[in-house]
């Protein structure tokens, strides 16, 4: 759900754990962050069914929690990303380059733009129009793209160079979040536009 406060766009987020509401976080977005704030607007809303709907809470730390973000970022014949962006990161690095904000309290929502370390790869044989060729891919699951999402429950310093802060959260989830270690806790969110 959308909605304008004093000229700010505000994002709700109803969260549930097995099936049961546990609230809604409320997330104020950043004007001046333009493709950042744009691009979780437009995740948020499900804008042409890429989003965070039933994505899941993958990770609750002490200092923050993350949320996987979206598989995909196009449904379309043409695989055009709908999402401010687009499939390219290039914008969002930008804006993390000169990002005058930093991780120093509870409730800053990011987008994860980096890889907070750099992933293995390894070499596969596949085959392409007929023919055998070597692939580079990267190991240890999907690479950043942009979608996934971190909520800081406390000052968090590391994530200032590889997320790109788009806004400010609250709500009662945010405040009775259980932490679970590196447990993987299944909270679903549905939006609605």
């Amino acid at each position: 759900m959308l909605a304008l406060l004093h000229g700010l766009l505000q994002v709700y987020l109803d969260v549930k754990l097995e099936g049961k509401a546990l609230g809604r976080i409320v997330v104020q977005l950043f004007p001046d962050v333009t493709v950042g704030s744009a691009r979780f607007r437009d995740l948020s809303i499900g804008k042409e069914g890429v989003g965070y709907r039933l994505a899941r809470f993958d990770g609750i730390f002490p200092t923050y929690i993350r949320c996987e973000g979206a598989t995909t970022l196009s449904y379309s014949a043409t695989g055009d990303s709908p999402i401010a962006g687009g499939a390219s990161l290039e914008a969002l690095e930008r804006e993390l380059e000169v990002q005058s904000r930093s991780h120093q309290g509870p409730g800053l929502v990011s987008l994860v733009v980096r890889d907070p370390v750099e992933r293995p790869t390894q070499e596969k044989l596949v085959a392409r129009n007929g023919q055998l060729v070597t692939m580079v891919i990267e190991a240890g699951g999907l690479a950043a793209n942009g979608t996934t999402f971190t909520i800081t429950r406390m000052p968090e310093s590391s994530l200032d160079r590889t997320n790109l802060i788009v806004g400010q959260a609250g709500g009662q989830v945010l405040q009775n979040s259980p932490v679970r270690g590196k447990v993987l806790c299944k909270i679903s969110i549905k939006m609605w536009s």
